[in-house]
């Protein structure tokens, strides 16, 4: 389904338009709650629309590749700054997991693309029901790209709650971070029983 190319815009162009508002959100992390963003907002979103109209005139995939590297650049280079900015233990983990868990993806993706007629091959050779669905590696980027997005969701939570100085404990979970108030968290709980 992928091959057709409406199919495909609905693939793609939500990874611009998504990356785009993480871009939005990584520029509020460390801005005061009354402080307005409007500026930065009108040019993510003209970005955005142009970037659309664009690859929906042009039908020319570097028109998205080029888009959307330049987003994660920027979520890259403001991850970096707000993990050196903040240097807490949870974030920097947070944020290693979700770029390894991306870099994997991405790689696997990339192997899909490169070898698909060797992997379909593979493919026939397995059981349909047991193995096959393994050598389907560009379903493993998207599943791995929605895991560290995730996580990259979480670790923007993290930092703003660190920002405001919110008294939230976090603990690092197989699901990404989990946050609770100080005084909810068990540590705090057994200390107060003693």
């Amino acid at each position: 389904m992928t091959l057709r190319y409406t199919s495909q815009l609905m693939d793609e162009l939500p990874m611009v338009w998504g990356s785009a508002y993480m871009v939005y959100c990584l520029h509020r992390v460390r801005r005061p709650p009354q402080e307005k963003t409007t500026k930065m907002a009108v040019l993510v979103s003209a970005y955005t629309i142009i970037v659309t109209i664009m690859y929906i005139v042009t039908k020319n995939f570097t028109v998205f590749e080029a888009s959307y590297g330049i987003l994660v650049f920027l979520m890259l280079s403001h991850d970096l700054r707000l993990n050196t900015h903040q240097k807490t233990k949870v974030g920097l983990q947070i944020f290693i997991t979700g770029m390894f868990m991306y870099g994997l993806g991405f790689a696997l993706w990339n192997v899909d693309n490169r070898f698909c007629d060797n992997l379909k091959h593979i493919r026939s050779s397995l059981p349909y029901g047991f193995l096959a669905p393994l050598t389907q590696l560009h379903g493993w980027w998207h599943l791995l790209a929605g895991y560290a997005s995730y996580l990259h969701i979480q670790s923007l939570l993290h930092h703003r709650q660190k920002f405001l100085k919110d008294d939230i404990v976090f603990k690092i979970t197989w699901m990404g971070i989990e946050g609770m108030r100080k005084e909810d968290s068990p540590a705090t709980k057994e200390h107060k029983l003693k």
